[in-house]
């Protein structure tokens, strides 16, 4: 499972020094507004980080040894987006397995809580490829069908006589020619 897909509930988000997130997305942690100073991870969500807690409420060390040989430790913290934070919030929690979706997906950097949602790993792909079929696909023809059949038969002519010299670059190169044409051909059937 993803680690975005963990569990995250508001009381996580209160141990962790959150003290209020606005249903337009900003978010205050400590009462400052942190929201303008959010990093952003690989896919272009805004992102923060809480301390992970032990079942006391007491943060987690990690120990580890440094460069000079010395045993230290840093505080285990765990990366939130901030859409997973916003649902959490006035959810009460988002469960396991779930992902954090904005409802339009042109909008996502708007992280307000009425362009969220809480779906499945698997709905969100389904949502996302729905998306995708409904996308209209051009073609940029701009010659008639038969300029392009004029094309195919000077391609196979001179691939042939390529095979012929046994010159294998260009047979390669007007096999690939061939391809693309036929597809063209293809379009217009």
């Amino acid at each position: 499972m993803s680690k975005y897909a963990k569990k995250l509930t508001k009381q996580e988000l209160i141990d962790g020094g959150i003290t209020e997130i606005t249903p337009e997305g900003r978010i205050f942690k400590h009462e400052i507004d942190i929201t303008d100073n959010l990093t952003l991870n690989s896919s272009g969500y805004r992102t923060f980080y809480i301390y992970e807690r032990d079942p006391e409420g007491r943060c987690i060390k990690q120990y580890y040894i440094n460069k000079k040989g010395k045993l230290t430790y840093n505080y285990k913290t765990r990366t939130i987006t901030l859409n997973r934070a916003v649902l959490a919030w006035y959810n009460g929690e988002v469960p396991d397995g779930y992902v954090s979706d904005h409802v339009n997906n042109k909008e996502r950097d708007n992280y307000s809580l009425e362009n969220l949602q809480a779906l499945t790993a698997g709905d969100n792909v389904r949502k996302e490829k729905e998306n995708w079929n409904m996308k209209e696909l051009k073609c940029n023809m701009r010659k008639h069908k038969s300029f392009y059949e004029e094309k195919l038969e000077k391609y196979i002519a001179e691939y042939e006589k390529a095979k012929a010299e046994s010159n294998a670059d260009k047979a390669h190169h007007l096999r690939s020619n061939i391809s693309q044409v036929r597809a063209r051909i293809r379009y217009w059937n």
